[in-house]
């Protein structure tokens, strides 16, 4: 199994781009501080409560997958 590769919040988008078209994605870290994400959190919580679990093996049956994250 592969790992994601992490790259710190400085990286730069030469670097991102580059991971991303070897690797299919990438985390970057610490890209938001605390208080950004748990403001995130608050706006989303909403919408994840209101999202059911999976119902087939192919998504899981103790996942929830929200779509349109941006628009919410």
């Amino acid at each position: 199994m592969s790992t994601i590769t992490t790259l710190p919040e400085t990286a730069s988008v030469e670097e991102c781009l580059a991971t991303i078209e070897r690797d299919g994605c990438v985390i970057l870290d610490r890209l938001a501080d605390r208080a950004e994400m748990d403001a995130i959190r608050a706006e989303l919580n909403p919408y994840l409560a209101r999202t059911p679990f999976g119902e087939g093996d192919f998504v899981g049956r103790r996942t929830k997958r929200m779509g349109a994250l941006v628009v919410k």
